[in-house]
């Protein structure tokens, strides 16, 4: 399955779940994602083959990125990540969970964690404006700011082993209600809960 910013930013949500694909899929949103690393010859009598020849007649095969790969339709490899960062925002930072183990092109930030016990914690930090506050990105003159992949690995998140149980849950709680509350646009409140929570933990960490 396949995934864009536009398609996350519509549902509005910070877990992308395997429901959320379903239901983007019955919306006829663009979800798949052809991902072949067969070349050419190896595709003789294929379905993967007539859909590549179809790319063709429409000239993707002269793009600028693609026209560069040892075979234009392949994409990079790699594993499903553990999370979302989209790079094009106004408001704030927005990380989601990527419950549904979709894979994206780019024009998402793909996050991997180490471990995965403390994602959600991590992930609601991030959705927060002290994590926006620290962040270095552009900003052009509509309000819209970008966030570049050198500057997204250098954004400072406290260390989970340094949180409590309680904390580790407490952000993870939260990140499953905020996740709710803005697919329905009410995210407000919990937000500021969320604020409350990671400046109490900052201050916490600090003395």
């Amino acid at each position: 399955m396949g995934l864009s910013a536009r398609t996350l930013t519509k549902l509005g949500c910070l877990i992308f779940k395997p429901s959320d694909w379903n239901l983007l899929k019955t919306r006829d949103e663009k979800v798949y994602l052809f991902w072949c690393r067969k070349r050419r010859e190896e595709l003789e009598g294929t379905k993967a083959l007539e859909y590549i020849e179809m790319g063709e007649e429409k000239g993707y095969n002269t793009r600028y990125l693609t026209r560069h790969r040892s075979e234009w339709w392949w994409l990079e490899e790699r594993d499903p990540p553990d999370a979302f960062l989209i790079y094009m925002f106004r408001k704030g930072l927005r990380a989601i969970l990527n419950e549904a183990e979709a894979l994206a092109p780019n024009t998402l930030h793909c996050v991997y964690f180490r471990e995965k016990w403390y994602a959600k914690a991590v992930l609601a930090y991030l959705n927060s404006s002290v994590a926006t506050g620290h962040a270095l990105h552009r900003v052009y003159g509509d309000g819209m700011r970008k966030i570049e992949p050198r500057e997204a690995e250098r954004i400072p998140v406290p260390d989970p082993r340094a949180l409590s149980e309680a904390e580790l849950e407490t952000l993870a709680a939260l990140l499953d209600e905020l996740d709710e509350a803005e697919r329905t646009g009410r995210g407000e409140l919990v937000r500021k809960t969320l604020e409350e929570k990671v400046r109490k933990i900052l201050q916490r960490l600090r003395s």
